[in-house]
């Protein structure tokens, strides 16, 4: 497969075959005037014969993940539904040119003592009293070339010996004549006079002749963009005089005037070290060989006396050079440099001066390096732009160190400097990790970031330690990619030359960044063979985790690569990742593997002769089932890769496979349906005329609907997809299916997500008016085929500016998973996380029967200002949640201080509210009146689930219940006359639907068993009773009896039996007990009831009405308390677990009590 996706980038023209299936050939006579068209078919396959190709084993075996991670910033889908624009990085033009002015020997200074004498002066490594002034200059001018050429291959080099003031003169012209490129202008001082304050004193041709050249006419000569280097004493002061003539400069823009760089060996009044056991080029040599300058500052130092002879340092220079190609001193000076520097600069002039350009890196790195060899010599190299001083960086003592190894290893065997190095990064780093996460800096990170591309011994190890601690924070990942020169990680993820536990880590890190900012993608080198990184994801060797983080960062890069595009719009891997949808054991994988096919093809469509053999769109139909709701988001996404841009009836059976999850409790996947639906009319022909009115299906429930539109009931895919493909060849299929489309677009309008709604009325708006002028422009993108688009490969630029012109249909689902992806830190290999085991708690017990002698009530907590509509307690805790009339939804402490606050719509009310655990969470639901149901983590901002749990969205005044089992990790809701639905809270799917026998009647009150969630229970406006087995067909029920007149509550109890409490609106009190299936009274307390609740674990009943103030009953129907305390009209709920009942005021107290119950005899 490696050589087949290897063949495919290399060859820019997409195979076309000339065959194709006769059932997508249906189109309108207009069609053939179309811009694109479909290939004429010329064979069939039946639906059978697509069943035979795939499987539908994914939806069966599939599970929920081992863990959701939900982020506020998920439910903002307009904000995360943007495509990416890449940011502008700033570009540093490369050194074409460079001009080095240095003195003519005659002009060097004689020694001035008999010290000096004994030890002759060098430069560049050459001493000044070995050949002739002339054979001497010609040596030292071929070095400095040398150095330059083996820096930069292509330069162009001019040397500058004594210049005259009309030499200078010369500049302007050299410079125009080098074209392009950043040109530097190198100054050695050994030889001139000292620089005064606005310019270079020449000696333009006599010693005794000294002319000034000024600097403003320097920097205008020598014009941006360039790059300075004095060398010499107070070389400060030609800074200062080039920052003048910059600020003055009235020839270049604000932009250009400012791109020049300058590198100073000393500030103002210094002089370089006048020791002849130094060069006299010290800024220079230090640039250019700085590890053999390192060594002799450290001999000079700390073993002058050990090397005190009349020939040092000239009798080791060769050694000393020698030091220079030792690659394991290069590496450890290069990283020693690059943590210091990023530990002292501010990151974007870290970036611009270490990233972009090896040579100008490298000088910078040299220069650093010059400040601290200078320091003991009072000596204090300063630049423009301004680095400040590193001397007193710690990691200078580990340069130190491998001085004193490398000195040392003249005696002994040399030991490995570098690894040694890094091995202590790796040690500290780890302890810090463990212990002290706070110490850990940006140099030490900068240190492990350059481990990896060492290729020394033990090197992955610092990628695992970089995941890990990637994986831990957000800040984490910012210092790292603060650092990360992230081309040198992406190339060893192409070599996949590490472990498979490494492999992993270097994996989640690079998406872990590519996530954080993916202008990364941008860093990436075009030389680099990309094409190997198909091949890894489909290779069943690596694990699954592993192709998961490989298949994201497939999905971040292929948008900016032109070659990975043309092989994802290939046959073989659409194929192949068909066949590995297929047979993945990880719904993570299958989620990937979707998202990277539509981000493959965007808003294009891939060519039909790649796919429809193979029956690939089936396979990714399968996955609209799958248990998990972002793979069914990303499913509905991916179709629009295969949808062809005429009419044809590929188109309809997509459709009519997706239409399915119109009743998805996913918000994701309803968003993304919701686009697929558009896109689906953008392109059709033949729009309806009209909007379905909603009121003529208030008969329907959602499964009826469904089955009204497919016209069969199916029950399993195989059985769908016939059904789909009965309708599809229908007559009038067209007009049928697009009737529909147009009524989910109206369905979408009063959806409670607001991104949806909005985008659902902007489409319904759009089609309204489509459909009485075609002048209209359209608001999403027509099926496009990518292989009738092929120019777009040549110019991104182009196709660029066709994509943007639609709204983005993938963006928002590609943000929410990689963000999840990188939050569920799969750094390391390990095994499958173990399914969550409900624990039994105290509600699963049945409790024995208790006396209640007398009942008294104890102030616990209050709070005013909450005008409460219903009330709930968080099981495991005293925290309590209220519903407000403005609809919102406060949680408030044991203090009752109220903690968080959401608002869930601004169009309706809040009908009920309850709240129990799922998975170790504490979920709130709530139903409005509206039909709606909204989950909420009490600890989020937003809620991280809302759908319509009601079909029927005309009427918006009728009361929707909600109840949550923690058992069965399910979310029941009814409403009105349309019975009960059943959702999966982990799937977000409809499990199962009872209708009410009676359209006459409504719900108004509901409540699940205590001890047995599968059952429901129902009471009605006219006194209505029944319970409801939701194991059991829709149209069985355990019970139903008549009490006669309307029930406002029902209520669980766990004492002495499993009973259901069952209020009236004249305050008759029934109970149920299941196990003897009998409906008894239990008392009557002869008042209008407005609020009922019974405590779980205690027989006590509360009862609220409009006249009175709230009483507290005995399950024998005694009157324990009467709550005189608290207003009439109040709403009353206890805590199902501990001893505490909470009232809701009209005037908006809440009150919380402690229930104390007293023994008189006692």
């Amino acid at each position: 497969m490696d050589l087949l996706f290897h063949q495919i980038s290399s060859d820019n023209s997409l195979s076309t075959s000339d065959e194709i299936s006769s059932d997508v050939a249906t189109q309108s006579p207009e069609s053939s005037h179309q811009d694109f068209v479909s290939p004429q078919p010329s064979y069939h396959l039946s639906m059978n014969e697509h069943l035979n190709h795939i499987s539908t084993e994914i939806t069966q075996e599939s599970s929920s993940l081992s863990s959701d991670i939900f982020s506020d910033d998920d439910f903002c889908l307009d904000q995360m539904n943007k495509p990416f624009i890449p940011t502008k990085q700033p570009y540093i033009e490369p050194v074409s040119s460079v001009i080095v002015v240095i003195a003519h020997p005659q002009d060097y200074s004689k020694a001035d003592s008999n010290f000096a004498k004994t030890r002759p002066s060098f430069i560049s490594w050459k001493t000044l009293k070995s050949n002739s002034s002339a054979d001497f200059l010609g040596s030292l001018t071929t070095s400095y070339k040398n150095e330059y050429t083996r820096l930069l291959p292509i330069i162009r080099f001019i040397p500058f010996v004594s210049p005259s003031i009309d030499k200078m003169n010369t500049l302007p012209t050299i410079r125009r004549e080098s074209g392009y490129g950043r040109g530097v202008f190198h100054y050695i001082g050994y030889g001139f006079s000292p620089i005064s304050k606005a310019s270079l004193n020449l000696s333009d041709g006599r010693p005794d002749n000294i002319r000034p050249f000024s600097l403003k006419k320097l920097f205008e000569s020598f014009y941006p963009p360039s790059w300075f280097i004095f060398d010499c004493d107070s070389a400060e002061s030609a800074l200062d005089g080039l920052i003048k003539a910059s600020n003055d400069s009235l020839n270049y823009d604000s932009s250009n005037k400012t791109d020049w760089f300058c590198l100073c060996a000393t500030s103002k009044g210094e002089e370089l070290p006048i020791d002849p056991c130094l060069p006299r080029d010290f800024l220079t040599t230090c640039l250019f060989t700085p590890i053999s300058l390192s060594i002799l500052c450290h001999v000079l130092q700390y073993y002058r006396t050990s090397f005190l002879s009349s020939d040092f340092p000239l009798s080791h220079i060769e050694e000393l050079l020698l030091a220079s190609n030792d690659i394991q001193l290069d590496t450890t000076l290069s990283t020693i440099t690059d943590a210091i520097a990023a530990g002292f600069m501010k990151p974007d002039l870290y970036h611009l001066l270490f990233y972009q350009d090896s040579f100008i890196s490298s000088f910078y790195k040299n220069f650093i390096l010059s400040q601290y060899l200078l320091s003991p010599y009072e000596v204090h190299p300063v630049s423009y732009p301004a680095i400040p001083s590193t001397i007193s960086h710690p990691l200078w003592h580990q340069w130190q160190a491998t001085l004193d190894l490398w000195v040392m290893s003249t005696t002994s065997p040399r030991p490995s400097f570098a690894t040694d190095f890094f091995n202590r990064s790796i040690i500290t780093f780890s302890t810090f990790l463990v212990n002290k996460k706070t110490k850990i800096d940006v140099s030490l990170l900068t240190i492990l970031a350059r481990y990896p591309t060492t290729q020394l011994t033990g090197c992955d190890r610092a990628i695992t330690l970089l995941a890990e601690y990637s994986a831990m924070d957000l800040k984490n990942r910012e210092k790292i990619a603060s650092v990360i020169k992230f081309n040198d990680l992406f190339e060893k993820l192409i070599a996949r030359e590490s472990s498979d536990e490494e492999y992993q880590s270097l994996a989640y890190l690079i998406l872990a960044l590519l996530q954080l900012d993916l202008n990364f993608a941008c860093q990436i080198h075009s030389e680099l063979n990309m094409a190997i990184l198909p091949s890894f994801i489909f290779d069943e060797s690596i694990n699954e985790t592993t192709r998961s983080l490989l298949s994201a960062i497939f999905a971040a890069v292929v948008i900016f690569n032109r070659t990975l595009r043309q092989i994802c719009a290939s046959s073989e891997f659409i194929n192949a990742a068909k066949d590995a949808i297929q047979t993945a054991h990880s719904p993570q994988l299958i989620l990937w593997l979707l998202i990277l096919l539509k981000r493959s093809f965007s808003i294009l469509s891939a060519d039909f002769s790649c796919f429809y053999n193979s029956s690939s769109h089936i396979q990714i139909s399968v996955c609209l089932f799958h248990k998990i709701p972002e793979v069914r988001a990303a499913a509905t996404s991916a179709l629009s890769c295969f949808m062809q841009s005429d009419e044809c009836a590929l188109n309809l059976h997509l459709i009519l496979f997706a239409i399915n999850l119109y009743k998805d409790a996913s918000f994701l996947v309803r968003h993304q349906l919701l686009l697929l639906l558009s896109r689906f009319l953008s392109s059709s022909r033949n729009p309806s005329s009209t909007f379905a009115n909603g009121s003529t299906l208030k008969k329907y429930n959602f499964t009826s609907l469904l089955e009204n539109w497919l016209q069969s009931s199916p029950k399993t895919f195989s059985e769908y997809a016939m059904a789909v493909d009965k309708i599809a060849h229908l007559e009038d299929s067209t007009n049928y299916i697009v009737g529909i489309v147009h009524y989910l677009i109206e369905y979408f309008t009063h959806d409670p997500h607001p991104a949806i709604h909005s985008l659902a009325c902007r489409n319904k708006g759009y089609f309204y008016e489509d459909n009485k002028s075609s002048a209209s422009n359209s608001i999403s993108p027509p099926f496009t085929s990518l292989k009738l688009t092929e120019s777009s490969f040549e110019e991104d630029e182009d196709e660029t500016k066709e994509i943007s012109t639609f709204e983005s249909d993938s963006d928002a689902l590609y943000n929410i998973a990689v963000k999840h992806l990188v939050k569920s830190a799969q750094w390391k290999v390990t095994q499958e996380d173990e399914v969550y085991q409900y624990k039994r708690s105290c509600k699963d017990v049945v409790f024995g029967n208790i006396n209640l002698p007398t009942i008294h009530l104890q102030p616990r907590a209050a709070s005013n200002g909450i005008e409460a509509v219903k009330i709930t307690f968080d099981p495991k805790t005293l925290q309590t949640a209220v519903a407000t009339k403005n609809c919102h939804i406060c949680t408030l402490d044991e203090d009752m201080k109220v903690s968080n606050s959401i608002k869930i719509s601004d169009t309706t009310s809040i009908s009920d509210l309850c709240c129990d655990m799922i998975a170790r969470e504490t979920i709130i639901a709530a139903g409005t009146s509206d039909g709606c149901c909204f989950l909420w983590y009490p600890q989020c901002n937003n809620v991280y689930a809302s759908w319509r749990a009601d079909i029927n969205y005309v009427n918006d005044s009728i009361p929707l219940f909600a109840r949550i089992s923690s058992h069965k990790s399910t979310i029941a809701t009814a409403r009105g006359t349309d019975g009960l639905a059943l959702w999966a809270a982990k799937s977000m799917q409809l499990i199962g639907e009872w209708p009410c026998d009676d359209e006459a009647k409504q719900i108004t009150a509901f409540t699940i068993h205590p001890g047995n969630q599968n059952i429901c229970v129902l009471g009605f406006d006219n006194g209505g009773f029944t319970a409801i087995d939701t194991r059991t067909p829709c149209n069985e029920k355990i019970l139903t009896v008549s009490i006669g007149e309307r029930i406002v509550g029902l209520s669980g109890n766990r004492v002495g039996a499993d009973l259901i409490y069952t209020a009236t609106s004249s305050g008759r009190c029934l109970v149920w007990d299941m196990s003897t299936n009998n409906l008894t009274p239990c008392g009557s307390q002869k008042m209008e009831i407005d609020s009922f609740d019974a405590h779980f674990a205690l027989p006590i009943l509360g009862f609220s009405s409009k006249e009175e103030s709230p009483i507290i009953m005995a399950a024998d129907g005694n009157c324990k308390y009467k709550a005189n305390e608290v207003s009439p009209n109040s709403i009353l709920a206890f805590h199902p677990i501990l001893p505490v009942v909470t009232f809701g005021s009209p005037d908006g107290q809440i009150l919380s009590y402690n229930i104390l119950l007293n023994n008189p005899d006692a």
